[in-house]
C-alpha cells in the first residue's frame, strides 16, 4: 500500500478546508500560545499561520487550556474609528495605535460579557454599562466593527 493513501485529502488553504479542526493534535506551539502573552504569530507564507487562527477560532474551551480566544483579523480594523482618531489627533501612527486599543477593548468586553452571561453569571455594574453602550452604538452585543 502507498503510503500517500493513509493521508486525508488536504485542502489548498486553511481557510478552506473544514476539517482542519481533525488535523489538529497538541503541538508546543499552540501551548506556547495560550499559555504565554503572545499575541502576534509571525512566519513566511505557507508556514501554518492561518491554520493556526482558524484553530484558535474554533477549538473549544476545554481543548485550550480554559482559555477562550477572540479571533480577529485585518479585516474588522474600525476604519471610521481610525478615521475620527485620525482628523482629531492629526496623527497617522496614533490613529493606528488608538484604533487597534479600541478594536480590542470592545472586542474583549464583549467576550467577557458573553461567558458570564453563558455561565448564568450576572453581570457587575460597570458591565452591565458596557454591555448597554455597546448594543446601543453597534446594535448588538458581538458588534462587528467596520
Amino acid at each position: 500500500m502507498d503510503i500517500k493513501d493513509w493521508f486525508p485529502e488536504f485542502q489548498v488553504s486553511a481557510e478552506t478546508d473544514e476539517d482542519l479542526q481533525n488535523y489538529f493534535f497538541k503541538l508546543p506551539e499552540i501551548k506556547e500560545i495560550t499559555n504565554s502573552r503572545s499575541w502576534l504569530v509571525l512566519g513566511r507564507k505557507g508556514m501554518g499561520k492561518t491554520a493556526i487562527y482558524e484553530h484558535l477560532k474554533k477549538a473549544k474551551t476545554e481543548d485550550l487550556d480554559d482559555f477562550n480566544t477572540i479571533c480577529i483579523n485585518f479585516s474588522d480594523y474600525p476604519w471610521p474609528a481610525h478615521q475620527l482618531y485620525k482628523e482629531s489627533l492629526a496623527g497617522e501612527l496614533s490613529a493606528y495605535q488608538k484604533s487597534w486599543r479600541y478594536l480590542f477593548f470592545v472586542k474583549g468586553l464583549s467576550k467577557l460579557i458573553e461567558i458570564k452571561e453563558a455561565n448564568g453569571e450576572s453581570l457587575n455594574k460597570e458591565l452591565k454599562w458596557a454591555k448597554n453602550y455597546i448594543e446601543k452604538i453597534y446594535g448588538n452585543p458581538d458588534p462587528s466593527l467596520t
